[in-house]
């Protein structure tokens, strides 16, 4: 079953984006052992820590299982936890974590 995830990119090379200044999401499916590029998200970012800013980020990533970012805040890392998303801290290149993510098989561990 292919699972989306998106992740918090300025460049689409690299996870470098806190979760509340993250304009920009690059998702992706992870499915068969591999994984597939499937859009680029420009939002407005939420810029401070507020639930109401958050839950406007969540909305425009709800088909999404998890979510990659460089760094994100305890409050929103609860708040999002909350709502059934899981979120992992990876300021790396995206091909080195989508391939981890395989060899590993993180979303379902």
């Amino acid at each position: 079953m292919a699972e989306r995830i998106a992740i918090a990119s300025s460049d689409g090379s690299n996870i470098d984006l806190h979760f509340a200044k993250a304009a920009s999401f690059y998702i992706y499916e992870i499915f068969a052992g591999k994984y597939e590029y499937i859009e680029y998200r420009k939002l407005d970012a939420a810029n401070r820590h507020d639930e109401i800013e958050f839950e406007r980020t969540l909305k425009a990533l709800e088909d999404c299982k998890a979510i990659i970012v460089a760094q994100i805040g305890r409050g929103a890392l609860a708040f999002v936890n909350s709502k059934g998303i899981r979120v992992f801290e990876a300021p790396y290149p995206i091909q080195m974590v989508l391939e981890r993510f395989i060899d590993k098989n993180i979303l379902n561990n």
